[in-house]
């Protein structure tokens, strides 16, 4: 999926860099997540994280998202320098267990998170949820909801005020196969808007039909993958690498 240059000739030659960081480090207490990785991602392109589980992927979300301070490194968040949180960038994360309130409906959860935001506008809020196959109206509690119900949720908090990097963790998680379908089009309306989508997964046929670039998150690295070969050459490569054995 290229690059949307119409958002981009606006922007400046320095716009197609959304993140640019190099040697990043990022430490969790004692342990070392990610030691001297890279990351470069340009704007409106989709990117996968893949790897074994506990390998670092969400971690490397949550340092996107301004949550974590690197260890070291340097480089940019579209603009943002990597060191300085105070001026990051507008982002969307989905966690995979999306904290909600359960005794609250999704559009009261949405309100909630959105004014912490600064997004008071409630019919942003109703159109992220229809996005997302979900009923503003519907009063029920969160807590009653299902799982795939609250990833729908997770999603539309997410995306909801167009943000110009979102993150996603594990988005597939809970979706039916009609989820997964209306995911795959979310993804692909906000890289076409512009905005920056990095999402991690262990479904690696959905990321090789999605994904401009892949990262393999393993050993404490981030290596880039060759994409656009399909979901079967990226599986082999990706076992081949990590030193499975089938």
């Amino acid at each position: 999926m290229p690059v949307n240059t119409k958002v981009l000739k606006h922007m400046g030659p320095a716009a197609e860099k959304a993140i640019d960081v190099v040697d990043l480090s990022l430490r969790l207490g004692g342990t070392t997540v990610i030691d001297s990785g890279g990351l470069q991602v340009g704007r409106g392109e989709v990117v996968g994280l893949i790897g074994p589980n506990g390998s670092g992927k969400t971690t490397m979300l949550r340092f996107l998202a301004g949550l974590l301070i690197p260890s070291s490194g340097a480089g940019s968040v579209l603009g943002a320098d990597i060191r300085n949180m105070g001026s990051w960038p507008r982002v969307g994360l989905l966690l995979e267990a999306p904290p909600f309130i359960d005794r609250m409906s999704g559009i009261e959860n949405l309100g909630i998170l959105g004014d912490l935001g600064g997004c008071k506008d409630n019919c942003v809020y109703e159109q992220a949820m229809l996005t997302v196959g979900l009923d503003p109206g519907n009063c029920t509690p969160v807590g009653r909801y299902s799982a795939g119900m609250r990833k729908r949720l997770g999603i539309a908090q997410a995306i909801m005020d167009d943000p110009d990097l979102v993150l996603l963790d594990e988005p597939t998680n809970g979706l039916d196969p009609e989820g997964v379908v209306m995911l795959r089009g979310i993804v692909r309306a906000c890289a076409e808007k512009g905005e920056t989508v990095i999402f991690s997964s262990h479904m690696l046929g959905e990321v090789a039909e999605l994904c401009d670039d892949v990262y393999l998150v393993h050993g404490g690295g981030l290596t880039r993958l060759a994409a656009g070969n399909g979901g079967a050459a990226l599986e082999r490569e990706y076992l081949s690498r990590v030193g499975a054995k089938v």
